[in-house]
């Protein structure tokens, strides 16, 4: 069976669209993020790019596949196409999209261990893909979108779709894209799979205008409702502080990215220093260094650029960086024949790679009891 939509991926808003088209601003006014660069250096992270295809524009999300049937295991969904690819990123293939959208996100798998795809636009609807990319159904709206993802209630490969709206509630779709049922209130703006312990089925948990936190059953029958403060918009569901911890849920608010328990309350903090409105945001912790705690990567895209950051244990930053363009997907992939990972950072048509190298650490160290 396979796993829903990549958990460290932020598709619960769609501000990162909205923004290229739009160009929203806060109230604070325009940011202006540090020139593109390194602005807090880390002795011994590698950087490279590890894949360049400008034809196939913005990335939207990285996945692994462990179970596919050949090495690609690798899919990286972008706007211009789904790319197949082994964890060296050079045994490539690439599958069109026979409509293409943005807001792409995995989910699923099928018998040959590769995913599907939900593409959203927040005023035209909502496109779900098999993992060859034709469309399987489309979803036309008349009113914005916010948000979407893929739930499997049964564990049984049949999925269903959630859907946030502006101003009309949530709504649940079946796997052909007739309406199950509508809850009519305020705006959604993030939705998501709460999966529970043991054999339970798993939750739908949104936030909902005014900043609150809710939980659904399958049936759509509300379970839990909190105003947390400060109040929720987005948030994406990540593990932490390990790959193999339970998701929490993740959201930066004022200088501040924040670890929630699932019932919304606060486990963790970190300073994040960027100012006014972010358009989106990414998560992943990630084992560079074997036998060592893993870091936690976070990537927040503010106006044109991305601002990548890395925590270690004790939530100190230890790495900054300022990318020049927008990123909405990182993930953490093994690094073969070790027990350790290395970072994949989608940008516009590009990959890059972050990985721990022990030669540079060791050679800085040199240099600074020297």
């Amino acid at each position: 069976m396979g796993a829903g939509p990549t958990l460290g991926m932020c598709f619960g808003s769609v501000l990162v669209g909205l923004y290229r088209y739009l160009m929203v601003f806060t109230s604070f006014g325009l940011h202006a993020s540090p020139d593109p660069g390194v602005v807090v250096p880390y002795p011994g992270l590698d950087r490279s790019i590890a894949l360049q295809a400008p034809g196939l524009g913005h990335i939207w999300d990285i996945r692994m596949f462990p179970d596919a049937a050949d090495d690609r295991r690798i899919g990286i969904a972008a706007e211009h196409g789904i790319l197949l690819t082994d964890i060296g990123l050079t045994n490539r293939a690439l599958r069109r999209m026979s409509k293409p959208r943005h807001q792409l996100q995995f989910y699923g798998v099928d018998d040959a261990g590769y995913a599907g795809l939900i593409g959203v636009d927040f005023w035209e609807g909502i496109t779900v893909y098999d993992p060859d990319g034709r469309a399987a159904w489309d979803i036309a709206e008349d009113t914005g979108i916010w948000s979407v993802a893929a739930i499997d209630f049964k564990g049984d490969g049949v999925w269903h779709f959630i859907v946030g709206y502006e101003q009309r509630g949530i709504g649940l779709f079946d796997r052909r894209g007739s309406e199950v049922w509508r809850n009519r209130g305020g705006t959604v703006w993030t939705v998501a799979e709460r999966r529970l312990r043991g054999d339970r089925p798993p939750m739908i948990v949104h936030s909902e205008s005014p900043g609150e936190l809710v939980m659904r059953d399958a049936s759509g029958t509300e379970t839990y409702r909190n105003a947390p403060s400060p109040p929720w918009s987005s948030f994406i569901l990540s593990p932490w502080p390990n790959r193999d911890s339970e998701p929490h849920m993740i959201r930066v608010q004022s200088r501040r990215l924040r670890v929630d328990s699932s019932y919304a309350n606060a486990v963790a903090s970190y300073e994040i220093p960027i100012d006014g409105m972010h358009s989106g945001f990414s998560a992943t912790p990630v084992q560079f260094r074997e036998n060592a705690a893993p870091y936690f990567a976070v990537a927040v895209a503010v106006g044109e650029r991305t601002e990548l950051f890395l925590y270690n244990r004790a939530r100190t930053l230890i790495y900054h960086e300022v990318l020049d363009e927008i990123v909405s997907a990182i993930a953490a992939i093994p690094e073969p024949g070790t027990d350790t990972e290395s970072l994949l950072v989608g940008g516009e048509g590009k990959v890059w790679r972050y990985r721990w190298d022990e030669t540079k650490s060791n050679q800085a160290e040199t240099d600074s009891s020297s």
